[in-house]
């Protein structure tokens, strides 16, 4: 059975993940709604796959108490994994295509491009969430290693 870790803010995005990969994988799923609890659920458990959204609070509650939005939390995520030696699979999960603001924005693309150079040893890729369409769901699929697919 492979474990899989989706860590979002966005209960629908997590519903919405969980249910595309259950149809193809055999998984028990970790769901991780903050910055904190993700960073402890790495630290402490063994995933076979990581689906990481690239903006996070710093740590769960209500909106008002969940601290600062963390724009680039998924790339902090990423940098303490490397320090710490975790190459689980990665794979990049947002709904949005910049991030940062006024001087400080930088585009999907450009996070994809320094994290592919600087984490290739387990990012896979990175995903566009739209609810509205299901092109997110093939570009999800085909990130997958295949070692994980399994028949349900």
């Amino acid at each position: 059975m492979n474990n899989i870790l989706v860590a979002d803010d966005e209960p629908q995005k997590i519903a919405d993940v969980i249910e595309l990969l259950s149809s193809i994988i055999k998984a028990d799923f970790t769901e991780s709604n903050c910055f904190d609890s993700t960073i402890n659920d790495i630290m402490n458990n063994t995933y076979d796959l990581i689906i990481l959204d690239m903006s996070l609070p710093t740590f769960s509650g209500k909106q008002e108490d969940r601290g600062r939005m963390r724009a680039l939390g998924g790339k902090d995520i990423l940098e303490i994994m490397d320090y710490e030696d975790i190459k689980t699979p990665v794979i990049i999960f947002t709904q949005f295509d910049v991030f940062g603001r006024n001087k400080d924005i930088i585009s999907l693309n450009d996070i994809h491009s320094e994290i592919s150079k600087n984490f290739s040893d387990f990012y896979l890729g990175s995903v566009m969430y739209d609810s509205r369409s299901s092109e997110w769901k093939r570009e999800l699929i085909d990130l997958l290693p295949e070692g994980l697919r399994s028949d349900n």
